[in-house]
């Protein structure tokens, strides 16, 4: 079995694919050729880049990026990156947006399968591309910022895996810039690694000088407090707006029975469950091996992510589609069960079904998916404890199988 896009034998690279590996070649293909026909035959319509060329337009204009709790929500560094798109033609700008989305999040997909691969194994690429393409299709369509962020989430946790800690804080401090939500991952894999603690303060910092080599000082100053403004606002209309299209833990209930929790609630939720992201991912960090401890960090900061910002939207659950993927791969390559594999498809399959299964509550289409999110969380806390105490079990057993044997009796 071949490592998947092995470099070593470029001429012979496609000959030593196995069938899995050629088709999921021709799955991002065909992925790739539709972001770009869509993006020349449909550029006004299933798209979020008219925020980020409008951001990005303001940027070069010298105007106020935000406009209140809704349209441009990332930080000025975003549309100091993406003017350099909205330089080409409107079409041409979504497609290099979507294919340098695809390119980071491919990257992303095949470091972290090298990662979690044992040696021996077949190559995890094709399933866990099968659960991203399932769950993802809809920011592939919209090129939603969600692709890259996916990508450096992925990047991000193999680096910090292997003790890549420059690398590690310079993909995060990108993170960042990509969309805000990557905070929870941010601050999570920070307090658990001690190499990062100067590293990535100095990360935010040249984040924030560069833009100020191309403009003003004060106007890149006063954005960024503009941003803070904004982010309160944004956070407060996802805690008590009319909008009842929020993917998140409380937005079940107004979709769902009614009735509505309060903003207070919601806040005190988040910062009780916070600190237990915190000792969940420590405990990984002490039972697991570092490959493993890693991947926790990733997927209990998205888990955390889907279930409590206020401005989830359901094409954001393809931050998850990875942590899900994982799972499925094991299941197949590791443990060669076939109940357990149908059981974790079961996850993937759910995210897809969602379009339907809404169909129950017409205009109230946003509930299953973190209905989904609870069910997943649920499975991963099940697995990260429950294992965790098999291994120790295990190592117990090979200590007193190999440990001296007490002869006197």
């Amino acid at each position: 079995m071949t490592d998947f896009l092995n470099p070593k034998a470029p001429g012979q690279w496609w000959r030593q694919l196995s069938n899995a590996e050629k088709g999921t070649v021709s799955l991002w293909v065909i992925i790739a050729l539709w972001m770009v026909v869509k993006s020349y035959t449909s550029t006004t319509t299933s798209t979020v880049s008219d925020e980020y060329t409008l951001g990005a337009a303001r940027w070069l204009a010298g105007d106020d990026l935000y406009a209140g709790a809704n349209g441009f929500l990332y930080l000025p560094q975003f549309a100091f990156l993406y003017s350099i798109f909205s330089l080409f033609p409107l079409w041409v700008s979504e497609a290099l947006w979507r294919l340098t989305q695809l390119t980071v999040m491919l990257f992303g997909l095949v470091s972290f399968a090298r990662l979690m691969r044992a040696p021996g194994e077949k190559s995890f690429v094709p399933l866990l591309s099968l659960a991203v393409v399932c769950i993802s299709t809809a920011s592939f369509r919209n090129g939603q910022a969600n692709i890259m962020l996916l990508g450096v989430l992925l990047l991000s946790t193999t680096a910090l895996a292997r003790y890549r800690w420059n690398t590690a804080a310079v993909l995060m401090t990108f993170g960042l810039i990509v969309k805000p939500t990557f905070i929870i991952f941010y601050l999570l894999a920070g307090a658990l690694n001690r190499p990062l603690y100067w590293r990535l303060p100095l990360g935010i910092l040249v984040a924030i000088t560069v833009p100020m080599l191309f403009k003003d000082a004060g106007y890149v100053w006063e954005q960024h407090g503009n941003f803070v403004v904004m982010l309160q606002q944004a956070i407060a209309y996802g805690e008590a707006g009319p909008k009842l299209t929020w993917a998140h833990l409380f937005a079940i209930f107004p979709q769902v029975a009614g009735f509505s929790v309060s903003p207070e609630v919601q806040q005190v939720t988040r910062l009780v469950m916070a600190p237990l992201t915190v000792v969940a991912a420590w405990y990984a960090s002490q039972r697991y091996p570092r490959e493993m401890a890693c991947y926790y960090v990733y997927a209990l900061a998205i888990c955390y992510l889907m279930l409590f910002n206020p401005r989830n939207e359901t094409n954001d659950y393809a931050l998850l589609s990875v942590a899900i993927g994982y799972w499925v791969a094991v299941s197949k390559h590791r443990f060669h069960a076939i109940k357990y594999h149908a059981f974790c498809w079961f996850f993937v399959l759910g995210f897809v079904a969602s379009k339907f299964i809404v169909m129950l509550t017409p205009g109230m289409w946003a509930w299953w998916k973190p209905v989904m999110g609870i069910l997943f969380t649920l499975f991963l806390l099940q697995r990260l404890f429950s294992q965790a105490q098999a291994r120790g079990s295990q190592e117990g057993l090979q200590k007193f199988q190999t440990s001296p044997q007490d002869k006197s009796g």
